[in-house]
């Protein structure tokens, strides 16, 4: 095999080699940096990069391995974090004209390093994390590797383009609304949103701390499973969650007006695939209105940037001015509305989970979106009810006709069960392919 294939094989098959010592971590990270070094200029994924320490940690990680001593399955596996995440004396931006120098790892990258992980750089967001059409006014438009022409998505942008590009294994990324689901479905990928406060965000640019969470991006939900196990200790069994055994949920809020025939038909092939397994079933919310969720949490996460943000004000885009503005001069009544929104969803979601299992639902109402238009407002409608309920949530993508760009199919399940939807998630997958 030789070394500029092992960038785009999944997480898991390159864990394999490296334990098998059919690579070595510093071959491996080469490859990365070669691939980051001749593509990152039109992918625009990474906005940091440091190959000299990123050789010297595959260089430590290739040692173990030669002792038979490695600290784990991620020993030696190429990572990039999102720009509002926190690596210790590295420059750090939010996406925004200013530049800061962390002094402390954020705690998802000290978990990583305990693993052996090898960071290689830091991957360009859309500005604040308030926005999800991957154009970054400040360090420019990231590209979709996968589907040249058309969105990344956003908000955690260069975090889905730099595994789609093969410039790492994994990557980690950030999500209030749906900003890890997003990108990931847009670019072909699975991406994973943990319940609220199963992974810390601390060291992490907040958002919104009762919505943010932050999560991989991978290739396939056995990557993500690989990743949890390692840095949570989570234990993922197949064999005690069948999907046989599950009640299965459908909304039945969708609007057929609102859902792309991209998207529409891939998720019903979906549902008809599983079908010889599952029988989903209709559910019903009483307050769940998606646009309303979407505009409400956007509100709240534009006033907390609003009232806790202390950048100078020359660090903000016209536009992000404009919308910290708007925010700070909400009235209490209509932030008011807004977190009641927020709090009757969550209570729609939950009271669900009393009658399925799983809610599937498609990830964004459109596939990825050409980058020289504007950004469709609805795409988080259907990602924000997991944020709002704080409950795990994966996408996965939908096998398309020949040509066609991939669908997001999403899972969601109760709070604190994010080791039963991996395992069922695990099942999907497989089951999809199989099809």
């Amino acid at each position: 095999m030789t070394a500029d294939v092992l960038p785009v094989l999944p997480l898991t098959e390159v864990s394999e080699l490296l334990a098998r010592c059919k690579v070595s971590p510093v071959e491996l990270t080469q490859s990365c940096l070669g691939r980051i070094e001749s593509a990152n200029d039109q992918v625009n994924a990474l906005v940091f990069v440091d190959p000299e320490t990123a050789i010297v940690q595959a260089t430590q990680a290739q040692q173990r391995y030669t002792l038979r001593r490695p600290l784990g399955l991620l020993d030696g596996l190429p990572i990039v974090v999102k720009d509002n995440i926190a690596v210790s004396g590295w420059p750090m931006t939010n996406g925004l004209a200013v530049q800061r120098t962390s002094s402390a790892d954020a705690d998802i990258v000290s978990r990583l390093r305990r693993q052996g992980v090898v960071i290689l750089g830091s991957a360009n967001m859309d500005e604040g994390a308030l926005a999800a059409d991957g154009v970054n006014p400040h360090h420019g438009r990231i590209m979709n590797p996968a589907y040249p022409g058309y969105s990344s998505g956003g908000s955690s942008s260069g975090s889905a383009a730099a595994v789609a590009a093969g410039f790492c294994s994994a990557a980690l990324g950030t999500d209030t609304l749906g900003s890890v689901r997003l990108p990931a479905a847009y670019c072909g990928l699975v991406g994973f949103k943990p319940s609220h406060g199963r992974l810390s965000t601390a060291g992490i640019i907040s958002l919104l701390p009762e919505l943010d969470a932050v999560g991989p991006i991978t290739r396939s939900v056995a990557d993500v499973v690989h990743l949890m196990t390692e840095i949570s200790g989570w234990i993922v069994s197949i064999e005690q969650s069948p999907l046989g055994r599950l009640r299965w949920g459908v909304p039945d809020s969708f609007s057929e007006e609102e859902l792309d025939v991209d998207v529409q038909v891939p998720f019903e092939a979906a549902l008809a695939d599983l079908s010889a397994v599952v029988r989903p079933q209709a559910v019903t919310f009483r307050h769940w209105d998606p646009g309303t969720l979407r505009r409400s949490g956007l509100l709240l996460a534009e006033h907390h940037a609003a009232c806790h943000w202390t950048d100078p004000s020359s660090a903000y885009s016209a536009r992000l001015k404009s919308m910290l503005q708007y925010a700070r001069g909400a009235s209490a009544d209509r932030l008011a509305r807004a977190q009641t929104c927020i709090l009757e969803s969550k209570s729609d979601l939950i009271a669900c989970f009393s009658e399925v299992d799983v809610i599937l639902m498609p990830t964004a109402p459109q596939t990825a979106f050409a980058s020289d238009t504007s950004a469709p407002v609805n795409q988080a409608d259907y990602t924000a009810l997991a944020n709002a309920a704080g409950c795990p949530s994966i996408s996965i993508p939908c096998l398309t006709p020949e040509g066609g760009r991939p669908a997001g199919l999403q899972l969601m399940s109760a709070p604190g069960s994010d080791e039963k939807l991996l395992a069922w998630a695990l099942q999907v997958e497989r089951l999809l392919v199989d099809c």
